[in-house]
């Protein structure tokens, strides 16, 4: 049973590091080329008209919130 929970705590440890990255990124980004800050529904900079490509899993924070919950668990469960 430790083998396992610790299988599943190993598993689920990279969506806790997405979901704490995610709770700081708020609700600005910016942009890679020229360093300008701009909302982060925009894809092309306001300032240089780079693309900047959204992130896929900002949608989808309740999602990492259950597996970073997992991982708790399964630590619990390991310890």
């Amino acid at each position: 049973m430790d083998l396992l929970a610790l299988a599943l705590f190993l598993l689920f440890c990279p969506a806790l590091f997405l979901f704490v990255l995610s709770l700081g990124s708020g609700t600005r980004e910016d942009c890679r080329d020229c360093g300008e800050g701009m909302p982060a529904a925009q894809e092309n900079c306001p300032k240089c008209g780079a693309f900047v490509p959204g992130d896929d899993l900002a949608g989808q924070t309740w999602l990492l919130g259950l597996a970073s919950a997992g991982c708790g668990v399964c630590l619990v469960g390991w310890i």
